[in-house]
């Protein structure tokens, strides 16, 4: 999925901010405020009758793909075709990857690629010198275009639909095998969290698999235990089973005062003698002496009444 920042970069390239020329661009290019760019020079010398430009940050796209001319009417001559590409000056210092690809009758005879870092407030040059075509998808790797190639052109599987690398992959071989890196911070392919670690009893297994009784979220996953399925794991003091707070287990798995709890499910007592009264006690004078109105089992004895906590008893 795209994000809002990376939307906004395809926005400029649809909007009359982005400058569309042949060769032949002014040399005195203007910025206006809060945008940067890029005067690209293409060459090539194959007979084409299209050329595709297309970008990216990263694993993600720079801005749409542009074709030029639309509607081939022709072979274009040899030589030369330049364009200027502006981007949002909030894109300053970052690297974006420019590609070339020449088409004739729509099949790719001929590509180049290049990397530019973008200067805020300025338009810089580039060139690209089209040669060999790299076309995406065959299972060849283009050195110096492609990082990879799977023999699809799919993304979201370690290798992109213009032949990156993604981020949270690995991929190698012609075609490109791509796995998974567990560990990285990403959940990609079949991985169910990545904690950014390779070890296990944290939640996130050394697999990148869930482990029984916890829940992770986000990317680096972040893990906690489940409360309330009478497994005590993490940061967990108890766990009877339940959510219900008041029982010696609160809602958080967090033994509560006045109480003591044992075992997987968690079994809860009060503690008779603490001064608090809780569950079935009726009165808790903090000894566990009987005789005194409250008996050592922190119930009411005969003739006696007992309020208060601790509880303090009266014949």
């Amino acid at each position: 999925m795209i994000s809002n920042k990376l939307f906004f970069r395809a926005l400029i390239l649809v909007t009359p901010w982005a400058l569309l020329c042949s060769a032949g661009c002014s040399e005195k290019t203007t910025v206006e405020q809060g945008l940067t760019g890029v005067r690209l020079l293409i060459r090539y010398s194959e007979n084409i009758d299209q050329i595709r430009i297309s970008g990216s940050l990263g694993d993600e796209p720079a801005f749409e793909t542009t074709t030029w001319p639309e509607s081939p009417s022709k072979p274009l001559e040899e030589g030369e075709y330049s364009i200027v590409i502006l981007f949002p000056e909030t894109l300053n210092g970052e690297t974006v990857t420019l590609r070339a690809d020449g088409l004739r009758q729509g099949e790719v005879v001929t590509s180049g690629t290049t990397s530019i870092t973008i200067m805020g407030g300025e338009i810089i040059d580039a060139t690209i010198t089209m040669i060999d075509p790299a076309i995406c998808g065959d299972g060849i790797i283009r050195e110096g275009i492609e990082e990879c190639d799977d023999s699809n052109s799919t993304s979201g599987d370690g290798c992109s639909d213009t032949c990156m690398l993604e981020d949270g992959w690995l991929c190698s071989g012609e075609p490109s095998e791509c796995e998974t890196v567990c560990g990285d911070g990403f959940v990609r392919g079949d991985e169910e969290c990545d904690d950014t670690n390779s070890i296990n009893g944290d939640g996130c297994s050394d697999s990148c698999m869930l482990e029984e009784g916890w829940q992770c979220n986000g990317e680096p996953s972040v893990c906690e235990p489940i409360c309330g399925d009478g497994i005590i794991r993490g940061g967990k003091e108890c766990d009877d089973g339940n959510s219900t707070s008041g029982d010696g287990c609160s809602a958080n798995c967090v033994v509560e005062d006045g109480w003591f709890c044992s075992g997987e499910p968690s079994v809860c007592e009060p503690i008779c003698g603490d001064g608090l009264i809780r569950g079935d006690e009726e009165c808790d004078d903090s000894n566990s002496t009987s005789g005194d109105g409250c008996s050592g089992a922190c119930k009411v004895e005969g003739g006696w009444h007992c309020a208060g906590e601790p509880s303090v008893c009266t014949p």
